[in-house]
């Protein structure tokens, strides 16, 4: 693997977190992740802004 999935994954394997953190990818019924998360990582290209 390579990229920053796979640096991801590494981190979480070196920290001890793989039965914490569980990386599913696209996924297109994310509602029922979202339902379920108790945390909800979403990463953004452009910072949010408030009007």
């Amino acid at each position: 693997m390579t990229g920053l999935k796979a640096q991801l994954e590494n981190f979480t394997i070196e920290k001890g977190m793989t039965d914490d953190i569980i990386f599913v990818g696209f996924k297109t019924d994310f509602i029922n992740y979202m339902a379920a998360a108790d945390l909800l990582i979403h990463p953004s290209q452009k910072p949010a802004v408030m009007l």
